[in-house]
């Protein structure tokens, strides 16, 4: 790239260039020539690459053009004003990546994949032990694979296996760190310690702290304060702990808890924290409930809404039988979407018809039920367009479920059948391409889960016993 980059250049660095073209044997230097008068032509071709020739002593008859041309001549025709375009963009054509093994140049290939076709799969992990579906999480460089019998940690970029452990310990998202929490129930005390993504290995305890009860919950962390749930003596709590000190902040009764996932995030000033129907704020100061809203998710509900949601920091986003758009300062509603709308003569409004929704650069994207992909404004709920429609729309938009991803240029969703992921192109509107998975068709109980792994620019989709990755556009 940067040998790229100085023959693109300009004449801040002819110095450099002609340093370069002191390697240069004489035929290459020839061939370049030949190319800088030929760019004008109408219909230019490529010569094959040249053949080595035994070294000849020069006679006083016609030479060739190269032969002629002395390296810094040439460098100067090279990076002047008429020919920098064409001859440097085809030097860098010549001497660009080779395809082949061998060593010796190949055509130039395009990054481009035919209309239609889909990424390629850049790895895949299964683990076919598991009984439930995995959980990852994006950690540093790392992917974190939660299953049912320990995590496993695999290098972002290559899928390739790292740290390992068959604990079953509860572990929460730190930034760039994973946090595992684990009770000894001898002495009485629970520990808080991060986790080497390396080997698996839990490093040394950064928090002790008092038991936090029976299967403790990790909720989330904010401003070094770890909060989670558990049931003790006098029933459930929730609780507040410094990570610093291992000191507990406040401890508050709750209601007994649901078997449905729970989720709780930063949003604004408060911890907002999801389940079931219910979206509550809490204040993480002293834990007191500022706020409680419940949400319709729909009498079919398939998803849950520890997964149903999008936030901001001063908004939270919901799916379920209409889109919303909740104050997180007061649980208000700005807005709402689809209470009007109807998909066909099945239409029913109790029913689920918005999925997960993901919020980017101030637009709202969600699958509706029979109609796929719609954008919304973020800040007043108006409709920005609508995914077109397809004579395979049905199989593209019923998997409204998925929890999907944005990238800059696809909305990445799920197909309902055989596929594992959908991309619309957000300037056209349309699918532009489905990719297979690894396994074929899904093999999970639930939707797709999409997330993004920005340092390494990849997509990871995790369904079922599998997770795998295909590069973010």
């Amino acid at each position: 790239m940067e040998l790229g980059e100085r023959l693109r250049a300009d004449t801040d660095h002819v110095d450099d260039l002609r340093r370069f073209a002191d390697h240069l044997p004489d035929l290459v230097l020839a061939e370049i020539a030949r190319r800088c008068t030929a760019v004008w032509e109408v219909q230019p071709s490529r010569l094959p690459t040249p053949q080595e020739v035994e070294p000849r002593t020069e006679s006083a008859g016609p030479r060739r053009m190269g032969a002629a041309l002395s390296r810094r001549k040439l460098i100067a025709a090279v990076s002047g004003a008429g020919l920098v375009a064409g001859g440097a963009a085809g030097a860098w054509a010549w001497f660009g990546p080779d395809e082949h093994k061998g060593g010796t140049a190949a055509t130039p290939r395009s990054t481009r994949r035919p209309a239609g076709a889909g990424p390629r799969l850049v790895w895949e992990v299964s683990v076919p032990g598991a009984t439930t579906d995995l959980k990852t999480l994006m950690v540093g460089d790392y992917v974190v694979i939660v299953h049912d019998d320990g995590f496993l940690c695999v290098d972002a970029k290559t899928g390739e296996k790292r740290g390992e452990s068959d604990r079953t310990v509860p572990v929460v998202l730190v930034g760039d760190r994973l946090l595992a929490c684990e009770a000894d129930d001898q002495s009485g005390t629970t520990t808080i310690a991060p986790v080497n993504l390396e080997t698996g290995n839990v490093k040394t305890p950064i928090a002790r702290t008092g038991s936090l009860g029976i299967e403790p919950r990790l909720l989330a962390v904010l401003d070094g304060t770890l909060y989670t749930e558990g049931y003790g003596k006098g029933g459930e709590k929730r609780l507040a702990i410094s990570l610093r000190t291992g000191k507990r902040l406040w401890s508050r009764a709750i209601a007994p808890g649901t078997s449905d996932p729970i989720t709780a995030v930063p949003a604004g000033a408060s911890l907002v924290r999801l389940s079931g129907e219910e979206a509550i704020a809490i204040d993480p100061h002293g834990g007191a409930q500022r706020w409680s809203k419940r949400i319709a998710l729909g009498s079919d509900a398939v998803i849950s809404l520890d997964r149903c949601f999008a936030v901001t920091d001063d908004h939270v986003f919901t799916g379920g039988r209409e889109l919303l758009a909740l104050r997180t300062t007061d649980g208000a509603t700005t807005w709402r979407f689809g209470a009007e709308r109807k998909s066909g003569e099945s239409y029913d409004p109790r029913m689920e018809h918005y999925g997960p929704p993901v919020v980017e650069g101030g637009v709202v994207y969600s699958v509706e039920r029979r109609r796929g992909l719609i954008a919304l404004d973020a800040k007043s709920g108006r409709l920005l367009w609508q995914e077109k429609e397809t004579a395979d729309q049905a199989s593209s938009s019923e998997a409204y479920e998925s929890t999907p991803v944005v990238g800059e240029k696809y909305f990445y969703g799920s197909p309902e059948r055989d596929g594992w992921a959908r991309a619309v192109d957000l300037r056209t509107h349309r699918t532009a391409w489905t990719f297979q998975g690894p396994s074929g068709d899904k093999d999970g109980m639930s939707a797709s889960v999409m997330q993004v792994h920005r340092r390494a620019g990849l997509v990871v989709i995790t369904n079922g016993k599998s997770v795998c990755a295909i590069p973010l556009e």
